[in-house]
């Protein structure tokens, strides 16, 4: 994955590590390798805050453009993040972790520190994807590998989910 934080800086993650780039590419520094710990695979920079899911249940998170990282209490054992996504203000992410095929949403309003979960039972399957709309926080939309298993979207933060058929013939 590559983001772009507002100074321009590059971060890259790849299956070698998370890296930093000051100078449009030129150079890549490697980042908090002592400190996060069993690395995923994704990760997301949004107004300040760089957060790294990791294959054990946590997550890394800076405030600082990579300087340190804090990593989190484990959100979900046995698990590993799947997908993470930064609501519309600077404090709240939500993230999907993975635990034997069943994606279970988890919040953050405190910028990673804790994490509580949202899904709720009737959507926690085979879940993997979450999307926020930037203008909405309370509009979360979550999604499926599985092709059967139809996207659910929430209106009011996950409190209510209503399922969509997303594979409908546009009429």
């Amino acid at each position: 994955g590559v983001e772009l934080d507002e100074a321009g800086n590059i971060y890259l993650l790849i299956t070698d590590g998370l890296f930093k780039s000051t100078d449009h590419g030129t150079t890549l520094t490697e980042i908090g390798a002592d400190e996060i710990g069993q690395l995923g695979n994704n990760f997301i920079y949004h107004d300040g805050i760089l957060i790294v899911g990791n294959n054990d249940g946590t997550v890394a998170v800076s405030t600082n453009q990579g300087e340190t990282f804090a990593v989190s209490d484990v959100i979900q054992t046995d698990s590993y993040v799947l997908s993470l996504a930064a609501g519309p203000t600077t404090d709240t992410f939500y993230a999907v972790l993975d635990d034997t095929n069943n994606g279970t949403l988890y919040m953050t309003s405190d910028r990673g520190e804790t994490w509580s979960e949202v899904t709720t039972d009737d959507i926690a399957n085979r879940y993997t994807a979450i999307a926020v709309n930037p203008n909405n926080a309370s509009h979360l939309l979550m999604l499926s590998y599985d092709e059967d298993t139809e996207p659910w979207q929430t209106f009011d933060g996950g409190a209510s989910w209503n399922q969509f058929d997303a594979y409908a013939t546009p009429g």
